[in-house]
């Protein structure tokens, strides 16, 4: 049991002496802290992301997101965790925010594209944009970690599309 706390503050010392070097890092504009926290903050929130603690991961990435706001993979796992709790706008406006970083970010438009399909479920047409979406993945990476899926959703939505004409 004490080594348990011991855990648990260790780990809150920790996060306490890097939002620390955060704000050191902020107020005197010290670029050179800003990499190392930003990564360290993004392991964090995919830390909390495993364990589905979808707040604490969006915090530790908004933290990552402010030390270094160009990287689009730290955009497109805060508008992954955004999604997983319905805040589609969130996501909408991170995975936009990463496309527009990196315009070749595979990853970032097959997950806008699930973000779509699935407003698409309440009513909403997207059902083109999330098409865009996994066919620009597919794209990208043809042989990529949601090849598959991306594939699938293609069919899918092709599938409802030629219902709909008719």
């Amino acid at each position: 049991m004490l080594n348990n706390l011991e855990c648990i503050s260790n780990k809150s010392t920790t996060r306490i002496m890097l939002i620390l070097a955060l704000m050191m890092s902020v107020l005197t504009g010290c670029q050179s802290l800003s990499q190392p926290l930003s990564q360290r903050f993004f392991e964090y929130a995919q830390n909390d992301a495993l364990i589905s603690d979808y707040d604490a991961a969006i915090t530790n990435m908004s933290i990552a997101i402010a030390l270094n706001p160009i990287n689009s993979a730290f955009y497109a796992l805060r508008g992954q965790m955004y999604l997983a709790i319905y805040e589609w706008d969130n996501a909408g406006a991170d995975f936009d925010q990463a496309i527009e970083l990196s315009p070749n970010d595979a990853t970032a438009y097959f997950h806008r594209g699930v973000l779509y399909y699935s407003i698409l479920q309440t009513g909403l047409t997207t059902r083109d944009d999330a098409l865009a979406d996994f066919q620009r993945y597919l794209e990208l990476a043809p042989e990529g970690e949601f090849a598959a899926q991306a594939a699938e959703y293609v069919e899918n939505i092709q599938r409802e599309l030629d219902a709909l004409s008719q």
